[in-house]
């Protein structure tokens, strides 16, 4: 059994959040805390989505609200993909939750030192919180096991023709991160671009007498709306891939490699470098993933909400 804990760094977000039901599932007693950030949108409506998803799967992991924004360049938000509650179509009650005290980072460093060694950390978002957090305790970095990330890409971007959102809302984050000496997985586009689901599986699989499945089913629905490709209903798996990844690393194909972020405030900005044949690697880069492998756990995890 593993006994590592873990700790989710999201900003909810469509993808996020179908990524959120599928890791309270699989790991279950495993996660530790829920930290927050701005990206898909401002980090008040991520926060509170992310309150929303944990009432919705009946979770009581603590939640704790992260940066307001990057470290140094000027905020963006995926308003025109995410909608303007972050979640699309998907409407949730209002959260009575309490957010915890602790910011973000410092909730990361506690985590850390409280489970030395046995902590890791999924990141879905922009890595702000994660690099404030390396900034202010040098210590950190050792007490981390490994982080897996949904982040860049070898060959091209999706938000420029070079750089990936999550590295492009940070790239000062990101280049923090991977200097930093931790242990990296990093689940990009090469990747994610392969983990496609259609609205056709979707629809075919959820059930909508299920309360979570109908959720689900909205998120889907609003990422069909907004990833239309080829003429088919089909959207891109990004930060589910990321989850799952961590669960199970033989649904991704990893190569080592040095990884170096654009930080130059020109078009190759949050861009990142992968050098495959490098003296010095630091990071496993997911370069496919196995997508029949991939949809039946993302499924079979889905389905298992059972609620009506």
């Amino acid at each position: 059994m593993n006994t590592v804990k873990l700790c989710i760094d999201t900003d909810p977000g469509i993808d996020d959040a179908l990524a959120l039901l599928l890791a309270f599932q699989l790991f279950d007693g495993r996660i530790v805390g829920i930290t927050s950030v701005a990206g898909n949108q401002s980090v008040d409506k991520t926060t509170a989505n992310a309150a929303k998803l944990l009432d919705l799967a009946n979770q009581t992991i603590p939640l704790y609200r992260g940066a307001e924004g990057p470290l140094a360049r000027t905020s963006i938000i995926a308003e025109e993909v995410h909608g303007i509650t972050g979640i699309g179509k998907a409407v949730l009650p209002q959260s009575r939750r309490t957010i915890e005290k602790s910011p973000a980072d410092e909730a990361i460093y506690e985590m850390a030192c409280e489970y030395n060694g046995q902590f890791e950390i999924i990141t879905l978002g922009p890595l702000t919180n994660i690099a404030l957090s390396l900034m202010k305790h040098r210590d950190l970095a050792a007490k981390i096991k490994k982080i897996t990330m949904m982040g860049g890409g070898s060959y091209a971007g999706n938000v420029t023709p070079y750089a990936e959102f999550n590295f492009f809302a940070d790239a000062e984050a990101a280049d923090i991160v991977f200097r930093s000496g931790i242990p990296i997985v990093m689940v990009g586009l090469d990747a994610t671009h392969n983990a496609t689901i259609t609205k056709t599986e979707a629809t075919d699989a959820l059930n909508e007498e299920s309360y979570t499945q109908f959720i689900a089913l909205e998120l889907f629905e609003s990422l069909f709306e907004n990833h239309l490709y080829h003429s088919v209903n089909t959207s891109y798996m990004h930060d589910p891939l990321a989850v799952a990844a961590h669960y199970d690393p033989s649904l991704v194909s990893l190569s080592d490699a040095h990884v170096s972020i654009v930080c130059e405030p020109n078009e190759h900005y949050g861009q990142s470098l992968v050098e495959f044949y490098h003296d010095s690697p630091n990071a496993k880069v997911a370069l496919d993933c196995d997508l029949d492998r991939f949809r039946e756990l993302l499924f079979s995890t889905l389905t298992s909400y059972h609620e009506h």
